[in-house]
């Protein structure tokens, strides 16, 4: 949400603000799950669903983008990832994961390096990009795009630290 918050954004204070918010709620809330230990989550069974199904919408869009540029590596990987959904979901019968989501000492710890280490290498790329703009005469801004990426990785590297199902771990890195 605070990615695409900033890649809405046209204000540089507006960005640093959410950018500064998200780093001190990432942190925190790390800080705060280490505190709290581990536990394990599984969401309603419709969740499952939308997922595999936004799984296969961005596999099938990959393979698109990969035909339409006649990218092979691309269309290779997207093929070999819509196979293995395939496999998994229709051949084995759809595997039942539970619990999707588990929080343990590692992924706790993950999450902690994630945030700390992620959240100041945004911070920090908040004066570095107004410098590399200013220095390369940039008319317009590439920042919010940026930072959109930028905060979009924070989460799937989040996501993928904590998911315990394929279908997930298969969202969170695409």
């Amino acid at each position: 949400m605070a990615g695409i918050l900033c890649y809405a954004l046209n204000s540089r204070v507006a960005r640093r603000l959410v950018v500064a918010l998200t780093a001190v709620v990432l942190i925190g809330s790390s800080i705060l799950l280490y505190q709290g230990g581990g536990f394990e989550y599984e969401p309603a069974p419709v969740f499952e669903n939308v997922i595999l199904i936004l799984d296969l919408v961005l596999l099938v869009y990959f393979l698109y983008a990969g035909l339409k540029y006649s990218n092979w590596l691309v269309i290779g990987l997207a093929a070999l990832q819509l196979f293995r959904v395939a496999y998994f979901e229709f051949g084995l019968g759809g595997l039942a994961i539970e619990p999707m989501i588990v929080v343990n000492e590692l992924s706790i710890m993950m999450s902690l390096i994630i945030s700390i280490v992620g959240s100041l290498i945004v911070v920090y790329a908040l004066s570095y990009m107004d410098e590399h703009e200013r220095h390369l005469h940039i008319e317009k801004s590439k920042q919010p795009r940026f930072f959109f990426f930028m905060l979009l990785l924070l989460g799937t590297m989040h996501g993928l630290v904590f998911s315990n199902s394929l279908y997930w771990v298969y969202f969170s890195g695409e």
